[in-house]
């Protein structure tokens, strides 16, 4: 659902990491809080630059507020009470 997302195509002669790789390290980094969410550990973990961390998380970012309508559905008040 996600790799079509024009965020992730470009025309530049450097490509992108694939989107599978980009999806997972910023997930590794909304997982985890302080040092260890930094720019710079989540980038020495992945194996690549601190700039491709930051560019990553924007992508990431831009496709979450652009799904967000489609993705995610708030509970009825029945299903809260259920939950509860």
């Amino acid at each position: 659902m996600i790799e079509t997302h024009p965020i992730f195509l470009n025309d530049a002669h450097i490509s992108q990491s694939p989107v599978s790789m980009q999806l997972a390290t910023v997930m590794f980094q909304f997982g985890h809080d302080g040092n260890v969410a930094s720019a710079e550990a989540v980038a020495q973990w992945a194996g690549i630059s601190t700039s491709s961390i930051v560019n990553c998380t924007c992508r990431v970012m831009i496709l979450f507020l652009a799904l967000h309508n489609f993705a995610i559905h708030w509970s009825s008040e029945e299903k809260k009470e259920e939950l509860k």
